[in-house]
């Protein structure tokens, strides 16, 4: 697991205060370090909804020790400022009643998942497969792809060199091609009770799935085909 990145704490960023005449003698000040937990059970409430099958890691900046907050009377209100996916974040803590008054405190979220590295160097152009790949746990917080199913990875082929231990991300793999362009393939016709098979040459290239061209050689037609396999595709008969 990679090491934490050093944390700089955001200030207390905001700050009001407002009472009632009587309040202002009041002598009891509320205890910063339940501020703090209340704003902390709050975030670790929310993103274990939010960050399923993650874990997640809440580090909590501190407010200012010489801050004298009046004692709050009625339920703390906690509210994050913006998303909570993002990793360097405010909550805001509010007392509302008689006596009312809010703080902002800063903090860094990190979210751990099990996602897909490579177990080997993968190549450039090389197709992947089920071998190649291994779970591992690692800091997800700042990825906007990541893989955690061998099934959407297996048979793509790399986009440029990945190697071990490194997260696998859309941007690395493409689709492989199963029929390439100029290529001898197998012609598959089926209707009820009747599969034909033929051959054509392929005038474009086909990824799994995807609609080709293809020049029968027997009549020369030119069909549309779907790519079923490698180097087979399969002529719609509707």
């Amino acid at each position: 697991m990679k090491n934490l990145t050093r944390l700089f704490w955001l200030p207390i960023t905001f700050l009001f205060l407002s009472f009632t005449l009587p309040a202002v003698y009041a002598t009891e000040t509320q205890n910063l370090t339940e501020i703090k937990s209340a704003a902390e059970q709050f975030l670790t409430k929310q993103t274990a909804t939010l960050f399923q099958h993650q874990k997640v890691r809440i580090m909590m900046g501190n407010l200012d020790p010489h801050l004298k907050l009046p004692k709050c009377t009625h339920p703390l209100t906690i509210q994050p400022d913006m998303d909570l996916s993002k990793s360097n974040n405010t909550i805001q803590v509010s007392c509302h009643g008689e006596i009312s008054w809010g703080v902002r405190i800063g903090y860094k979220l990190q979210r751990f998942a099990q996602v897909l590295t490579p177990s080997k160097t993968i190549s450039k152009g090389e197709k992947i497969t089920e071998n190649d790949l291994q779970l591992t746990e690692n800091d997800i917080t700042s990825l906007n792809s990541y893989f955690t199913d061998k099934s959407s990875v297996v048979g793509q082929v790399a986009k440029t060199i990945i190697l071990p231990g490194q997260i696998i991300q859309t941007t690395q793999i493409i689709p492989a091609k199963y029929v390439k362009r100029g290529e001898m393939v197998t012609l598959i016709a089926e209707i009820p009770g009747l599969k034909i098979t033929s051959k054509g040459t392929a005038l474009n290239d086909g990824t799994l799935g995807e609609s080709i061209q293809v020049k029968a050689l027997g009549s020369k037609r030119i069909v549309d085909a779907t790519v079923v396999s490698e180097h087979t595709v399969k002529v719609s008969t509707q």
